[in-house]
């Protein structure tokens, strides 16, 4: 889709823990899945966002290809699209997160 588009768990990692987060570490993925889709009640944003972003469905059926790239192209315009720095939007939703009580400071 775009140069630098992508966001990793590393990237994640790093601006949770330049937010001030400790503690994070790395889990196998499928494990935590059936974990949380296990006790949806008790998780309930997690296995949300769980069952959207497995197995190429929901959201991320459009992210990292050059279908999305220019689905977002058409929204914003070039020089937006050009401009994009994941981990900017990254600081932008954990600060809206935070601000919204959705995450703890």
């Amino acid at each position: 889709a775009a140069d630098g588009n992508t966001v990793t768990m590393e990237d994640i990692a790093s601006v949770l823990s330049e937010a001030g987060y400790s503690g994070l570490r790395t889990v196998d993925f499928t494990a935590w899945r059936s974990k949380i889709l296990a006790h949806p009640e008790r998780f309930k944003s997690w296995s949300f966002c769980a069952s959207l972003a497995v197995d190429g469905d929901g959201l991320d059926a459009m992210a990292g290809n050059s279908r999305g790239g220019k689905a977002i192209k058409e929204v914003v315009g070039d020089e937006a699209f050009n401009k994009f720095e994941p981990r900017v939007c990254l600081r932008r939703m954990l600060r809206y997160c935070q601000e919204a009580g959705l995450l703890q400071a």
